[in-house]
């Protein structure tokens, strides 16, 4: 069997896979992002508050008499989260040990990386709001943003495919 041909049942399985996860995340995603603002919450100054809407998450930034305020949907965040778990799942030869480790791994990292960017993302704002004189604008801020959630997943899922799905399909049966 061709690696193309293998590639097939690969897709499927992990469509399989992606429909529920996605469908379950819905229900997860409003405690994710209590678990991202609380943990963020922390690394942030007094002025710089972060709160959970449903799956909306809310910068404000209120130094003196300014109060600014920016939402970021929680989902937009998680979409690397998803694809990065269904990637790491579907893997050809999936076994509980050691993929199952790489899993919680991957989840991990991406907690990490979530909690990183909702600091980064709030000192940005905060900085931002400044307006005239300040070190970045809102179009960088949300420009830079924007590029770092848009291509930070796919790049990961794409090098754990490299490094685990090619040398799985080049195996002969």
């Amino acid at each position: 069997m061709s690696p193309s041909d293998r590639a097939i049942p690969l897709l499927l399985r992990a469509i399989v896979i992606l429909l529920p996860l996605t469908l379950g995340w819905t229900f997860v995603a409003v405690h994710y992002n209590r678990l991202l603002v609380n943990v963020a919450q922390r690394f942030l100054a007094d002025d710089l508050t972060l709160r959970v809407d449903g799956i909306t998450i809310y910068v404000q930034y209120s130094p003196g008499s300014y109060a600014g305020e920016e939402a970021i949907n929680g989902l937009v965040l998680h979409w690397g989260l998803i694809l990065a778990l269904v990637v790491v799942s579907s893997t050809p030869g999936f076994r509980a040990w050691p993929d199952g480790v790489s899993l919680m791994a991957a989840f991990a990292i991406f907690v990490i990386l979530h909690v990183s960017a909702l600091t980064l993302f709030a000192i940005g704002f905060a900085e931002a709001s400044k307006g005239q004189g300040a070190a970045v604008s809102m179009f960088t801020l949300f420009r830079a943003f924007a590029l770092f959630w848009g291509l930070l997943p796919p790049i990961a899922a794409g090098a754990w495919c490299y490094w685990r799905w090619l040398p799985a399909l080049r195996q002969p049966r």
